[in-house]
């Protein structure tokens, strides 16, 4: 397994900084100065980088998209750009990550220091400020990690796609309500409620034609997920079937955060006593039903105590503090948090626009 902490990127600040958070449904970028004041932001949507689902091409190409929109946003260059740190969705492999470098390269910023990491990276260095901690990623798809940098700890857990992976995720629960559907077309449910917010969402009108729509023209793993609101908003209205299906999922991801929190404290060599921070990132993993779920499991079966985080900054900030890794601690904290602020505005902002607020 690939240490990727030994993979970060110098950043010294005298140029600008390019960070992005690519996904298997969007993609973002900020671009900064050294204080975190923020040059230029845009998010993607419907432009992944998720390239086990699209391909590497169209994953470069959307992570190029990305970068030149924050670019032509912030009235700035690639000559401008010092650094870029990418974090990214199936990356594995030091062969994935170059493709990403190569793609930025290709498009004009040879030059700048290029580094591509897992997406995973951002979230756990948002955690705890770098510090030793544990990160639970449940949005389309799933993955739990550990890290501890004084150690030179890099460990994941799950995070190995739909067909192979994704427990506990957005995919895994739009899945599985696409299964009790059929299901209940077959008279082997009961879990009548469900199916008919399926269908309802789905928009067909004859259940055995779901299985087509799923398949063809491709597997749309974002589309699978968009599914999983309904598993939750009947589970907070005390669904019995749906909260059933909750439990399954939260199991399994606990045995994956379980084995991610041994790492961190599965030795004396940690030498510390105090509570494991567990970062909770994604839509499905903050959902109130599910985290619940999730927090009590864990209580249950960890033997060491732990710290529940719902980090104050993002993962794409988080990808900031990857590339600031080396700065003085007080002076990167005051980057993250201006930087942190002024990217909560530019969402703002964006969701604003995309409604036609003025």
């Amino acid at each position: 397994m690939i240490n990727w902490i030994n993979r970060l990127p110098p950043y010294s600040g005298a140029g600008l900084l390019l960070v992005a958070d690519g996904g298997a449904t969007n993609c973002r970028v900020a671009i900064c100065s050294a204080d975190g004041t923020l040059i230029g932001y845009h998010k993607a949507h419907g432009r992944p980088t998720n390239a086990r689902v699209i391909g590497e091409a169209a994953a470069g190409e959307n992570l190029v998209f990305t970068a030149n929109a924050a670019m032509r946003s912030a009235g700035v260059s690639t000559a401008d750009i010092e650094t870029c740190l990418i974090t990214s969705a199936s990356v594995d492999t030091l062969a994935r990550a170059a493709s990403f470098d190569d793609a930025l390269g290709a498009a004009g910023l040879a030059h700048a220091v290029r580094s591509t990491v897992p997406d995973t990276m951002g979230c756990w260095a948002s955690t705890d400020s770098l510090g030793p901690a544990a990160a639970i990623i449940a949005g389309t798809g799933s993955v739990a990690v550990a890290a501890d940098r004084e150690r030179r700890i890099w460990r994941r857990f799950g995070g190995w796609d739909f067909v192979l992976g994704d427990e506990g995720s957005g995919y895994a629960l739009g899945r599985r309500a696409l299964q009790e559907t059929l299901l209940v077309h077959e008279g082997r449910s009961e879990a009548s409620a469900l199916a008919e917010a399926v269908v309802q969402h789905w928009g067909g009108t004859d259940v055995e034609g779901l299985p087509d729509d799923v398949h063809y023209p491709t597997i749309d793993k974002a589309w699978i997920a968009s599914f999983a609101p309904i598993v939750t908003d009947l589970a907070a209205a005390g669904d019995l079937r749906a909260l059933e299906i909750i439990d399954d999922e939260v199991t399994v991801l606990a045995e994956a955060a379980l084995a991610a929190v041994a790492v961190l404290r599965g030795d004396e060599r940690s030498g510390r006593t105090d509570a494991v921070p567990v970062g909770l990132f994604g839509g499905i993993a903050k959902d109130p039903v599910f985290q619940d779920r999730f927090r009590a499991l864990m209580g249950e079966r960890s033997d060491v105590p732990l710290r529940f985080v719902i980090p104050e900054h993002s993962a794409l900030v988080g990808a900031a503090a990857l590339a600031m890794i080396d700065r003085d601690p007080q002076l990167r904290a005051e980057a993250l948090d201006r930087l942190d602020a002024a990217v909560d505005v530019a969402v703002a902002a964006a969701d604003a626009a995309a409604r036609g607020v003025r």
